[in-house]
C-alpha cells in the first residue's frame, strides 16, 4: 500500500535551493532521535541564510519547555514581520 502522506526521501535537501530567499528557523532538540541533529545541520548547509537552534534540553516534543520557547520566539518574529 502506498501512502503519498511523507516527502519522498532526500527531496528537501534536493530541492532546499527552492527556499533560499525564504527566511526560516529551523529549531531541533539536541535529543530528538526522530529528526536527528545531522538533519538540521545538512539543512542548515543547503540553506545558509536559515538560523538553526537546537534546543539542548530537548527531544521532538513540541510541548517540552524550552522548544515550546523556542517554537514561539521564532513564529513571534515572523509575526512581525508582516505588513
Amino acid at each position: 500500500m502506498v501512502h503519498n502522506l511523507w516527502l519522498e526521501d532526500g527531496i528537501l535537501l534536493r530541492e532546499a535551493g527552492v527556499l533560499a530567499d525564504i527566511p526560516c528557523v529551523l529549531i531541533n532538540g539536541r535529543f530528538d532521535f526522530q529528526a536527528p541533529l545531522g538533519n538540521a545541520w545538512a539543512l542548515k548547509a543547503a540553506l545558509p541564510a536559515a538560523e538553526l537552534v537546537v534546543v539542548d534540553d530537548a527531544g521532538h516534543d513540541a510541548g517540552a519547555p524550552a522548544m515550546a520557547e523556542a517554537l514561539v520566539s521564532a513564529t513571534d518574529r515572523f509575526a512581525l514581520l508582516r505588513p
